[in-house]
């Protein structure tokens, strides 16, 4: 005998199961320290730093500069890449010269007590995708990577 589902019992059911695909991924994420979401906070501690560590997916190091312009300079397996990064709603989100600024990657942003950083992409089923780990930030461009760059942190020119 099959028995029709109420449209309620669907709704909750939703519901819970969202509420636990949340919890999930909180869990899976604790061990990055805090959500960093404020946009203030979040521009705050990029800005003019440069970040540095391991891409967990690869084991590739990296290290990145955040320029006030919007622009970043990105150094991965020795090569340098411009990209461009902003904020979206909570997330920080990025594109690089590479793909032709084409494939945009949005990263929710979380903050040890150290000042670490961990930035975290998820696909569209909330699965992670990559997960770049940083030291704490060292301020400015110790890697002088503005100097190495094209037009460094300066915008791009307007046609």
């Amino acid at each position: 005998m099959v028995h029709a589902l109420r449209p309620s019992f669907l709704v909750a059911l939703m519901v819970g199961l969202s509420f636990l695909c949340a919890e999930a991924q909180a869990d899976d994420t604790a061990q990055y320290g805090s959500k960093v979401a404020e946009p203030a906070r979040i521009k705050q501690t990029m800005i003019g730093n440069t970040f540095g560590g391991v891409l967990d997916q690869t084991g590739q190091d990296w290290v990145e500069y955040y320029c006030d312009s919007g622009k970043s300079l990105f150094l991965i397996d020795n090569k340098l890449m411009l990209g461009k990064w902003w904020l979206k709603a909570s997330k920080v989100c990025f594109t690089y010269e590479a793909d032709g600024y084409n494939h945009p990657e949005c990263f929710d942003m979380y903050q040890k007590a150290d000042r670490s950083i961990t930035w975290v992409g998820f696909d569209k089923v909330n699965q992670r995708v990559m997960t770049f780990q940083s030291n704490p930030p060292l301020a400015g461009d110790p890697n002088h990577l503005e100097q190495r760059a094209a037009r460094g942190c300066q915008p791009e020119p307007s046609v």
